[in-house]
């Protein structure tokens, strides 16, 4: 909740943001959804599927926003598909996210469900460059119909200035089609 408050305290002009929290152990769901704009998971192995099933329907409920990081690298991709037969992309459409953030590693399968689903991808390049974790799949996911936002992961791992993620995915479009 701090970094909640720290957040909504900076006052950085012309900057558009919304804060999405992770709950803790013992952390009230309900109050740090009243606090902020919804709740981003950081995995799907980071909660039971209990837990992120009552995340998913406390989310609802308050008209929040709900999003996982997914398919960021490939051995979590892998994992996955390995231990349930499904993407990450997959399993986390069945929480009814209102988006997902990476998709680095996403199936052409995926891309398709996103477009299908109408649910949006943040891809965030500069990050998975600055961390090695691949490539976005920028093309393809365009020409399957996802609707695409920038963003930076985090701003501890990049500044928030959009202009670079623009200039970095257009490089990374060019570059790799």
């Amino acid at each position: 909740m701090e970094g909640l408050s720290q957040l909504k305290d900076a006052e950085i002009p012309d900057l558009k943001s919304f804060s999405l929290t992770r709950p803790s152990d013992g952390t009230d769901i309900e109050e740090l959804l009243s606090e902020s704009d919804g709740i981003g998971v950081p995995s799907l192995e980071s909660y039971s599927m209990e837990k992120l099933e009552t995340i998913s329907e406390l989310v609802s409920s308050h008209d929040k926003l709900l999003s996982f990081h997914v398919s960021e690298t490939k051995s979590a991709h892998e994992t996955s598909l390995d231990e349930t037969g499904q993407t990450e992309i997959e399993r986390a459409l069945a929480f009814d996210p209102n988006f997902l953030i990476h998709g680095v590693w996403a199936e052409t399968e995926d891309l398709r469900a996103l477009s299908e689903e109408d649910v949006s991808l943040v891809m965030c390049p500069r990050s998975n460059s600055l961390l090695s974790t691949g490539v976005p799949p920028i093309r393809e996911a365009l020409d399957e119909g996802v609707e695409l936002w920038l963003g930076t992961d985090n701003v501890s791992v990049c500044s928030p200035i959009m202009f670079h993620e623009l200039s970095f995915a257009w490089t990374m479009l060019r570059l790799y089609g």
